[in-house]
C-alpha cells in the first residue's frame, strides 16, 4: 500500500490540505513564519515550522504514513460495530461472525468452507444457500461504509475497499 504525504503551507494552502484530510490522505503542514499553527485534530495531519530538521521531518512523515495505513483497514469491535474511514455500521451477531473473518483477512481470500463452518458449524451442508444470502445482505449494507465483498467463484470471498473516485 503506497501512501503519499502532502506537504502544504499553512495557512496559504489550507483548502488543499483540508480537502486531502477530508478524503483520508495525510498532510504535513509547514507553518509560515508569523502564523499560528493549525489545530490538528485529525490523526492524519501534523505540522512543523521552518527551518525544518530533516531527521524530525522523516520521523513525523513516517508516523503519518503508518496512521494512514491503519485508517485504511476496517475494524470490527467486540460489540459488533464495523468501523472504516470514519463510518460506523452496527452488525447483528450472525453477520459479525462472518464479517470478523473477512475483516481479519482484509484483502485476502477467505475460503467458502471456512465461512460455512463459522456460520453454521456441523449444519453447513444443509445451509449452502444461507451463506449466499448472508453475503448478499452484507454487500448491500457495506455500500454505506465504502467496502465490498468480492466473490472468487468456487473458492471463497474477499473483503476490499471500494474504489476511491475523487482523490486529489
Amino acid at each position: 500500500m503506497t501512501v503519499d504525504v502532502a506537504m502544504c503551507w499553512w495557512p496559504r494552502q489550507a483548502e488543499k490540505g483540508e480537502y486531502r484530510i477530508k478524503n483520508h490522505n495525510p498532510v504535513m503542514w509547514v507553518v509560515e513564519t508569523g502564523s499560528a499553527p493549525p489545530e490538528c485534530l485529525d490523526p492524519l495531519e501534523d505540522w512543523i515550522r521552518p527551518p525544518v530538521n530533516q531527521a524530525e521531518l522523516k520521523v513525523r512523515v513516517s508516523c503519518l504514513i503508518e496512521r494512514a495505513k491503519l485508517s485504511r483497514i476496517p475494524i470490527l469491535s467486540m460489540d459488533n460495530v464495523l468501523r472504516y474511514r470514519g463510518h460506523k455500521l452496527p452488525m447483528a451477531a450472525s453477520e459479525a461472525v462472518l464479517m470478523r473473518e473477512l475483516v481479519d483477512n482484509f484483502g485476502n481470500l477467505v475460503p467458502r468452507s471456512k465461512l460455512m463452518q463459522l456460520g453454521w458449524g456441523t449444519q453447513s451442508a444443509k445451509n449452502r444457500n444461507a451463506l449466499d444470502l448472508r453475503i448478499l445482505r452484507l454487500r448491500h449494507r457495506l455500500r454505506y461504509v465504502a467496502l465490498r465483498v468480492v466473490t472468487a467463484w468456487g473458492k471463497g470471498y474477499m473483503l476490499e475497499a471500494e474504489e476511491e473516485k475523487d482523490q486529489m
